[in-house]
């Protein structure tokens, strides 16, 4: 009869087991801590701590940190094995962080969501071929800014339809706009910012950053010719005197200062505009021609925190908090969903902000990446300060990225 009982009581925990009773359901840690640059602190960002809150039975601390001294954090806290549980980190930073064994590889749920929500173009700079190493949360992309004013009084009107707008219309109009504000700036000091406003224009030649394996690479045809492109416009009288010695601060306070009419900068140069500048009204945005440069900040996982982060990432990740930080303050979206949103047909800034989303590339996930851009500054030094020509140069950093890999 004691058998018999025992036998029942195995029969009804596997019965138990099949419905999935058997084991819980992972729970979150009680206490997380998530690490911040400043300007997403819950206090700026209302959607952040929106996303926190709706994190049920979770004490959430936030953490903000200086945003130089997060990579080292990061570094840092991998070896002394404790640190936060997740950090908001720039997608270039994500490469260094895999190869010193500083970061944690997402969970597969949390992976298969990047990977089919996320913008396909933000991906090479989160993911490899084995794993998937951060979610997307915010993005930013190289655009171009323009006074509006000085534009209608040159009778200079920009394309709407992206298919009209090509290198030749961007030239013709830098040429035009000529007066109280001149021209057309942009960065070439030898400045890792250089090298940033540099690849749009070498994109927009077609070039690329890394071949289908991954290895970084520099095509030198598509280096010198994005080159020649921006050397045409200063010997054109184009570009404002002393260009070639600039830096991306000396670009931006130069148009918002209005001595210049046409610059490259960032979607998040809008709201220092509207701060520093008197010109802010005037101001108006177009995407470059054919491709740009899309980066961001990512949520990442140290290898020290504790697991069971999921539920935060998914959160951050999620449309409605994507959509809130994006009507709150003009933060880009990183879900491919999210392109279609009302606020780009209403906002300014909109149209030109969607159209560099879809044709934004990103920097490659690569441990060499910073040596691969410092190539590159290197290169528009020497052209731009005329120690080489355009094709020796762009050979020659060539082969260099060639050999970080």
């Amino acid at each position: 009869m004691r058998t018999r009982t025992v036998f029942l009581g195995l029969l009804l925990f596997c019965l138990l087991a099949s419905l999935g009773c058997s084991r819980p359901e992972p729970v979150a840690p009680a206490h997380f801590t998530l690490l911040v640059p400043s300007w997403y602190a819950p206090d700026k960002l209302p959607a952040l701590q929106t996303a926190l809150a709706a994190w049920p039975n979770v004490e959430a601390k936030v953490l903000v940190g200086k945003r130089d001294a997060i990579f080292q954090k990061i570094l840092l806290g991998a070896k002394r094995g404790d640190f936060a549980d997740a950090v908001l980190a720039r997608n270039e930073w994500i490469g260094p962080l895999v190869e010193a064994g500083a970061l944690r590889p997402l969970p597969p749920e949390a992976a298969e969501l990047v990977r089919g929500q996320a913008l396909p173009a933000l991906l090479p700079a989160v993911s490899d071929r084995q794993s998937v190493w951060a979610v997307p949360f915010d993005a930013d992309v190289m655009v171009l800014w323009y006074r509006r004013d000085l534009a209608a009084a040159a009778g200079v009107t920009p394309p709407t339809d992206p298919a009209q707008w090509d290198l030749n219309r961007l030239a013709e109009m830098a040429r035009r706009l000529q007066g109280e504000a001149r021209g057309f700036a942009f960065s070439a000091q030898r400045y890792p910012n250089a090298a940033l406003a540099f690849l749009p224009w070498y994109f927009a030649q077609g070039g690329d950053l890394a071949d289908e394996s991954g290895r970084l690479r520099l095509e030198a045809p598509q280096a010198a010719a994005a080159l020649a492109w921006l050397q045409s416009l200063i010997q054109a009288g184009a570009c404002p005197s002393g260009v070639a010695g600039m830096e991306q601060n000396d670009v931006f306070n130069g148009l918002a200062g209005g001595a210049y009419a046409m610059a490259v900068g960032g979607s998040w140069d809008r709201g220092m505009l509207a701060k520093q500048s008197a010109f802010a009204g005037r101001m108006a945005s177009l995407p470059v021609p054919r491709a740009t440069l899309i980066g961001g900040w990512s949520l990442v996982l140290p290898a020290g925190g504790k697991p069971g982060c999921l539920p935060l990432l998914t959160a951050l990740f999620a449309a409605a908090v994507q959509r809130d930080k994006l009507t709150q303050s003009g933060w880009l979206p990183v879900r491919q969903d999210l392109l279609d949103d009302p606020w780009f047909a209403a906002s300014p800034d909109g149209p030109a902000f969607r159209q560099s989303l879809a044709i934004g590339r990103a920097l490659p996930l690569h441990p060499r990446l910073n040596a691969a851009l410092d190539e590159i500054a290197t290169m528009l030094a020497e052209v731009f300060l005329e120690k080489a020509k355009s094709e020796q140069a762009a050979a020659a950093a060539a082969a260099k990225i060639a050999g970080l890999n």
